[in-house]
């Protein structure tokens, strides 16, 4: 009778098996499941090495976009400041024409119609 306990006990329950610090159950019909057998065969250092190399390489490309986006904008806003600079040349020299003896007196020939004492001013007649 013992026989027959025993022998339903190992029908009953799947057969265990330690692997690694790991128990893993097997039915005797069945073999490792295929999910099983892919983690055995892999090596963990190997992934973590990869996955490292991954991050590593995803890291240093979005760095260098970055600063390759910096460096263009740069160069945008040293082309602007250039421009400014070259208006603020303009204005400053606009400046001391409009300060000068010169532009008053074109002024004063031109919108006002003035004349040295000695000149004679000719007008034309508006239609």
């Amino acid at each position: 009778m013992q026989n027959t306990r025993n022998s339903q006990r190992n029908i009953a329950r799947p057969q265990m098996r330690k692997t690694n610090n790991y128990r893993i159950e097997h039915s005797e019909n069945n073999s490792d499941p295929k999910f099983i057998r892919f983690l055995k065969s892999l090596n963990w250092m190997r992934i973590i090495l990869v996955v490292t190399a991954v991050y590593a390489v995803l890291s240093v490309s979005l760095r260098f976009i970055t600063i390759s986006q910096q460096k263009q904008k740069r160069n945008e806003l040293m082309a602007k400041k250039e421009s400014i600079m070259e208006e603020i040349e303009s204005l400053e020299n606009e400046k001391k024409y409009v300060g000068s003896d010169e532009y008053v007196e074109k002024v004063a020939r031109e919108k006002l119609g003035w004349a040295k004492d000695d000149e004679l001013v000719f007008k034309k007649k508006d239609e």
